[in-house]
């Protein structure tokens, strides 16, 4: 273990190191801000919950959020550390790799599909257009898309 200061870069897939530390957010007080509303949004969109797709699950916080919810969750993520601290932490939830921009080929009817700071590691437009494109093919009509900054 060093003893270096490790950052969080966008843009780039994350060494075990850099997961191990974006798993330690997960107590921090911006964390709690990003997530103090969602409850009562979710309550007003979604009351019977449902099923849930966790884009961007990271470290697997997110996807144990929506379960604790009441919500039937699948975890997506580009980074296998991050997905292994996911699985580790979060037995019961599946995770899975999403590989040359490519969702895994499962059912496409989620009542919610949920992110978490992944807005943050888009680059470009382009790259939003296809990430916001690729979430609306995902959902049931009647869907909502909640982002720890954006509902839609």
């Amino acid at each position: 273990m060093t003893n270096k200061p490790v950052f969080y870069h966008s843009g780039k897939s994350k060494s075990s190191l850099e997961a191990d530390c974006y798993k330690k957010t997960h107590e921090s007080v911006y964390r709690y801000l990003a997530y103090r509303d969602i409850p009562d949004i979710i309550e007003q969109y979604l009351p019977n919950k449902g099923k849930a797709l966790d884009y961007g699950s990271g470290s697997g916080y997110s996807g144990k959020f929506l379960q604790d919810l009441g919500f039937d969750v699948i975890g997506v993520d580009v980074c296998t550390e991050m997905l292994e601290h996911a699985r580790k932490n979060n037995p019961t939830i599946p995770f899975y790799l999403i590989e040359n921009g490519e969702m895994p080929n499962f059912e496409s009817n989620y009542d919610l599909v949920f992110s978490s700071f992944v807005l943050f590691e888009m680059q470009t437009r382009k790259d939003m257009k296809n990430y916001f494109s690729k979430e609306k093919k995902i959902m049931k009509e009647t869907g909502v898309f909640q982002d720890t900054c954006k509902v839609a």
